[in-house]
């Protein structure tokens, strides 16, 4: 057990780094309720309330005739072509880079714990497209052995 620990959490390291290396953090506030109004929104056209928000401010920025200026980190590591993440449905963080250290198998058996630890990294709210993903995606184990 305690080797699925250290698996586990060097997991949780690698998504943590990726994600503190590639993302800004921002917290949003809305009325109670809200969140429920924009999570059903969001599903309804195979978004995350994330990727939804994103797409949202991206729209009226566009709109207004505003785009941020990227920061000079960024804008340097933007010259060379990203690849896009294959990954419909889910938030864009969860490139493939990522899904790669998330042990589907144990996410997908009820592993409540896990479950909760990869919450915590990729937000709640993304844990069932994440589910649903992985169990599209991830191969059925051979039992004819």
């Amino acid at each position: 057990m305690p080797e699925n620990s250290k698996v586990s959490k060097a997991q949780q390291k690698a998504v943590n780094k990726y994600v503190k290396n590639n993302y800004d953090r921002i917290n949003v506030t809305f009325p109670k309720g809200h969140k429920e109004i924009l999570k059903k929104h969001a599903s309804q056209y195979g978004e995350s309330v994330n990727g939804f928000i994103n797409r949202a401010i991206n729209e009226t920025m566009e709109r207004d005739g505003s785009t941020p200026a990227a920061p000079q980190s960024l804008a340097v590591k933007e010259t060379a072509p990203k690849p896009q993440p294959k990954t419909p449905g889910l938030p864009s963080f969860l490139t493939p880079d990522v899904l790669e250290h998330i042990d589907a198998k144990r996410f997908l058996s009820s592993d409540l714990g896990y479950q909760l630890q990869i919450g915590d990294i990729i937000g709640m709210e993304n844990l069932s497209s994440l589910a649903e993903y992985l169990k599209k995606n991830t191969p059925e184990p051979n039992t004819d052995e």
